[in-house]
């Protein structure tokens, strides 16, 4: 099991450090990840539940636009419309399930700005999964844990710098792990295996049906919730 283990951290020191073009590749989508999680607030706080729902389901269509531009897939008329009718009925789904918790805003809201936010949000997310994809796919194909830890390593990255940037003097008073508790930490853990479950997805299907495995798992959290 050791020498398992030895032989395990030299294969990732080897393709993920010393070979550093590959996991630089990764940044882009990374840093797209971050910008977009950090809009996604702004966008929240300026809309409703209703706009930003449906709106937010644009990422669907744009995934689709840069799969064909990109990596030069064919999309059937049918696909394509089916891709366009899915688009308000997620946001429907996903409507249904937040008005139950939803809340009277108390900020001044700028629709406009949150509308902003929401297309960057989407071509981003749709850009960054699609050269995801690519560098997943490419010429330098490398083993699916690899790219995880190459695109983590990135994203924590980027994570770190805008805490390092908001919150560092609260970090340096409280420490770092300020306000963790067991739930914090299963919902860590329980991302990061749909992170690579994602990667999965991605590398044996694409990110359209990535998309469409999203907009069930939508679906699926509002049975849920109706049923409690």
């Amino acid at each position: 099991m050791e020498e398992g283990f030895v032989r395990g951290m030299k294969i990732i020191i080897q393709e993920v450090f010393l070979k550093w073009k590959n996991t630089l590749l990764l940044f882009v989508p990374a840093f797209l990840y971050a910008v977009q999680n950090n809009l996604l607030l702004v966008a929240i706080t300026h809309l409703d539940s209703a706009v930003y729902s449906v709106t937010y389901q644009m990422k669907i269509l744009t995934t689709a636009l840069f799969s064909v531009f990109l990596l030069h897939k064919k999309l059937t008329l049918r696909q394509w419309i089916a891709l366009i009718i899915i688009v308000p009925g997620v946001g429907l789904v996903e409507l249904s399930s937040k008005s139950a918790t939803a809340k009277v805003s108390t900020t001044e809201q700028n629709p406009l700005l949150g509308f902003l936010c929401i297309v960057i949000c989407s071509l981003t997310s749709g850009f960054a999964g699609v050269f995801f994809e690519m560098v997943l796919k490419g010429k330098k194909k490398n083993n699916i844990w690899i790219q995880s830890i190459q695109l983590c390593l990135a994203t924590c990255f980027f994570c770190c710098l805008n805490a390092a940037t908001t919150d560092l003097p609260r970090i340096r008073s409280e420490g770092f792990f300020v306000g963790y508790n067991k739930w914090t930490w299963i919902t860590i853990m329980l991302n990061g295996f749909s992170g690579v479950l994602i990667a999965a997805v991605v590398n044996y299907t694409d990110n359209i049906v990535k998309g469409l495995s999203n907009c069930l798992s939508m679906v699926l959290s509002c049975i849920d919730i109706l049923s409690i």
